[in-house]
């Protein structure tokens, strides 16, 4: 049984940390949730239809709202840096910047974003 396993030293160590920091209530909601499983990662990632995203970029073109989304980077695998510029240049709200404050060492942040050619990106290195 799963609910047996829970029970081991480090997990009782752990519990009593968060009951320490946290109270009682939030606790014995966090317990509930443990032993309930719920917080299982069954997350499954299903693309909407393409109709649906043309229509949220429609709707969204009327509104003028400029989000900035600052991402400081130090010595960040590009493999990674690329998913999450990615990601955000996806989004069907287009009215962004992506700023990235690169605070490494070595070129290979910078080398990644000027790949993109997307005037919605902005690069800055920190001294």
């Amino acid at each position: 049984m799963k609910f047996f396993g829970l029970f081991n030293r480090s997990n009782l160590k752990k519990t009593y940390y968060y009951l320490k920091k946290n109270g009682v209530k939030a606790a014995c909601y966090a317990a509930k949730e443990r032993i309930s499983g719920r917080n299982e990662n069954n997350y499954c990632y299903s693309k909407p239809p393409e109709d649906e995203l043309d229509r949220q970029r429609k709707e969204t073109g009327m509104r003028s709202i400029l989000f900035s989304i600052l991402v400081p980077a130090y010595e960040t695998d590009p493999v990674y840096l690329k998913e999450m510029i990615d990601s955000v240049l996806t989004q069907t709200y287009d009215r962004l910047e992506l700023i990235l404050v690169d605070a490494g060492r070595t070129d290979t942040v910078e080398r990644t974003v000027l790949s993109y050619a997307d005037e919605r990106i902005r690069y800055r290195r920190l001294a």
